[in-house]
């Protein structure tokens, strides 16, 4: 018996695949921060000459960028291989963030849910339904768009 506007069988589909996404993403993130900080401490970089910072060495990946373009070739070399040998590299190289593809991934998922969230309004909302598929993209109405349908129930 269907009383529902929405199907929850696909919507719970979509709220696990983007918090399965979601989750990947968080995990990958922190796997590579550990990673970075990991050839930081095993190697030694360090600030900048031209940086007014000073030439300090650098132990912490929320700083890298302060190392020059020379080390910082030779240092995401070294995570690119790290990253390899845990599985979560880029398939584009080195020169692309390990974490690009799981971001990738969950705004995929997230777009699914918040264009799933839209078409499931009913029919008389049909200029409202235009107004946010043109604003898809601003900030806060994807943020309530998504909020409002990952409240809607499942069960």
């Amino acid at each position: 018996m269907k009383n529902s506007l929405y199907d929850k069988v696909k919507l719970r589909k979509l709220k696990t695949n983007y918090y399965t996404a979601l989750s990947v993403e968080k995990a990958v993130i922190e796997k590579v921060k550990q990673i970075k900080n990991n050839v930081l401490l095993q190697n030694e970089f360090f600030k900048d000459a031209e940086n007014e910072e000073g030439t300090d060495r650098i132990l912490n990946s929320n700083i890298d960028f302060l190392m020059s373009e020379d080390d910082f070739i030779k240092y995401i070399k070294l995570v690119y291989e790290v990253e390899k040998e845990n599985n979560i590299a880029s398939p584009e190289g080195y020169e692309t963030t390990a974490e690009w593809q799981y971001i990738e991934a969950r705004k995929n998922a997230e777009n699914q849910l918040i264009n799933y969230g839209i078409d499931i309004m009913p029919a008389n909302y049909q200029s409202e339904k235009e107004t946010l598929r043109k604003n898809i993209n601003t900030y806060k109405i994807r943020d309530g768009l998504l909020d409002g349908i990952l409240k809607l129930e499942t069960n």
